[in-house]
């Protein structure tokens, strides 16, 4: 089921962006949606043609990015973010262990 609703959400977010950039295109430079208002644009975009488009446009780019998630991170707990934390808590120990080591190796002074 979470993954279902993860599709979901992903599909839905392409389709709002799909008819966000429509939108904004009635209303450029040369769109007509400056001259007819935002009533008539909205009628001219929301259309079953642009749902259908949409929708399979949605779809094609959710299998996309669900290849490239499968492909480079098989493992779900391995995301860009925990590597990259991973990393820097690395170098981090790297840092406190030579600068431990530089301590240590200085002669007291007195």
């Amino acid at each position: 089921m979470k993954t279902v609703s993860r599709a979901a959400v992903e599909v839905g977010f392409i389709i709002f962006l799909f008819y966000s950039n429509l939108l904004m295109g009635e209303f450029e430079r040369t769109g007509i949606g400056r001259t007819r208002g935002l009533e008539w644009a909205l009628a001219d975009v929301f259309t079953v043609t642009n749902f259908e488009i949409a929708v399979v446009a949605a779809g094609i780019g959710y299998i996309m990015v669900e290849l490239l998630r499968t492909r480079l991170w098989p493992n779900p707990s391995r995301t860009p973010a925990t590597i990259f934390v991973g990393q820097n808590q690395k170098q981090d120990q790297n840092r406190n262990s030579d600068a431990a080591a530089r301590t240590e190796a200085r002669p007291t002074e007195r």
